[in-house]
């Protein structure tokens, strides 16, 4: 799970998306899911994980693993699109996966005694 933010820094503007199972989203601005005003977006997306009752990371999607948390930030993600009022505004958005460090569960032992 995550969400797909535009911003257009001309407009001032934030158009948000939550990510389905299934990798799709739908912006909306004013509402939810009622699109994003024509202009020039910088995007990011971010990955929402679930790190269970243990620590053990779950990933909840159909889509992929985990996302390059570069892709969270506006300084850094690179990701830009243009949303035309005269077209049907149709984004693939390519992010990099990163493999996990560890996705086990953390050991849990008692103090240790000299």
């Amino acid at each position: 799970m995550g969400v797909v933010e535009f911003y257009c820094p001309e407009k001032k503007l934030t158009a948000r998306g939550t990510i389905s199972r299934d990798g799709t989203f739908w912006l909306g601005t004013f509402a939810e899911a009622d699109g994003a005003v024509p202009g020039s977006y910088q995007a990011i997306v971010v990955q929402v994980l679930d790190h269970g009752a243990w620590g053990d990371l779950r990933i909840e999607h159909d889509h992929g693993g985990l996302v390059d948390r570069k892709f969270a930030d506006f300084a850094t993600s690179g990701l830009h699109y243009t949303v035309d009022a005269n077209q049907d505004n149709v984004f693939v958005i390519p992010v990099d996966e990163i493999a996990p460090r560890d996705r086990s569960v953390p050991s849990r032992t008692g103090p240790q005694h000299e």
